[in-house]
């Protein structure tokens, strides 16, 4: 897989962008965010544009999509073998509206895309870009966007593993499908040695937040089938019309239960 390989898909999945998109609502400097102003005028913008009934959803709605960055760096570092600079200061992060949606994009000045050297020393070189990822971007940013919300600080970090996983496993698939099964393993096994490998003076927290219990429930449509529960409230339900998810941890399981009988009743009718 090449460095172009890599770029096109950080740029089309990730929004980690070599140029500003169209028409950004908000743009800052990445270094900038941890001010508590700047980070309070980038959730009194979002906040609207999702209907938030309060600041915390805007908060967690972008600690949230954070985990996008974070994912794409995974992803390449693993699968691509290609690192790149997501320091604060080498970044500006856009508000913009796309495919119907607003979205967060990750302009780098600096986008050179560095290989990863493949031998013995690979895994502590992944490890090293993930925990000054960590530790030097995501944490002042999570810290000061849970402070302007208001919201617990592990609160925002947990939701980070549910989202790294479920791309570390779609992209390991999709890997193991194209025949490469040693990328799969890679990926997998990155994703694993973040808790084992990275310490809890990278995120600044009394419990590491990688240190999860994966939790199933049954599928919403078919009973054969498990589904992976978020680790985190995304609180959707803070947003006007929203509810809590299917798969949120704050959700009865009598209600859950309902929902799976209503969904399949309705589905059933449909045929």
């Amino acid at each position: 897989m090449t460095a172009e390989d890599a770029r096109d898909l950080l740029e089309n999945y990730f929004a980690v962008l070599a140029a500003p998109p169209e028409s950004p609502v908000f743009s800052a400097s990445a270094a900038d965010l941890p001010e508590r102003g700047n980070m309070l005028a980038l959730l009194d913008t979002y906040g609207p544009l999702i209907k938030a009934l309060d600041r915390s959803a805007a908060a967690v709605y972008f600690a949230n999509l954070f985990g996008n960055l974070a994912s794409g760096l995974l992803v390449s570092l693993s699968l691509y073998g290609r690192s790149f600079d997501a320091s604060l200061g080498n970044m500006t992060i856009h508000l913009f509206h796309a495919a119907n949606h607003y979205r967060f994009g990750y302009q780098l000045a600096d986008a050179t895309l560095r290989a990863i050297p493949d031998g013995a020393a690979r895994e502590q070189d992944v490890l090293a870009a993930l925990g000054r990822f960590f530790g030097q971007t995501v944490r002042p940013l999570y810290e000061a966007c849970a402070a302007a919300g208001d919201v617990p600080l592990a609160h925002a970090w947990g939701l980070l593993p549910s989202r790294m996983l479920y791309f570390a496993e779609h992209y390991a698939d999709k890997a193991t499908q194209a025949g490469d099964a040693a990328g799969a393993a890679r990926l997998r096994s990155d994703y694993a040695a973040i808790k084992r490998q990275l310490g809890l003076d990278v995120f600044g927290l009394a419990k590491h937040p990688f240190d999860i219990v994966i939790r199933t429930v049954e599928d919403l449509a078919d009973p054969a089938k498990q589904m992976r529960m978020k680790n985190a409230c995304c609180l959707y339900y803070r947003t006007e019309g929203g509810d809590y998810c299917y798969t949120c941890p704050r959700l009865k399981e009598s209600v859950r239960a309902e929902r799976r009988a209503a969904y399949r009743s309705k589905a059933e009718a449909a045929r």
